[in-house]
């Protein structure tokens, strides 16, 4: 919160001007780059059931909610990584 409160009254005035602003404070490119690699690498692992697989993808997506992905290439990915069914 005192992130927020450091800046100048009236000095951000848009959403998008906030969400920079957050993404740019606590999501430095090396970050972001990280999370995207987790995210468009995901594979189901040994013994996974897709439930599983599909919950740890969810909470990847969460961690970098700026990654930019179209709903089908998030899918694509998703579906991609399955590689057996259990």
């Amino acid at each position: 919160m005192a992130w927020l409160h450091s800046f100048a009254l009236g000095s951000i005035t848009t959403w998008h001007e906030l969400t920079r602003a957050f993404v740019a404070k606590f999501f430095p490119p090396s970050k972001t780059a990280s999370l995207r690699n987790q995210i468009t690498a995901l594979a189901q692992r040994d013994g996974e059931i897709i439930y599983k697989e599909w919950e740890r993808f969810k909470v990847l997506l969460c961690l970098c909610p700026h990654h930019g992905l179209q709903k089908w290439i998030i899918i694509q990915m998703f579906s991609s990584g399955i590689t057996h069914h259990v």
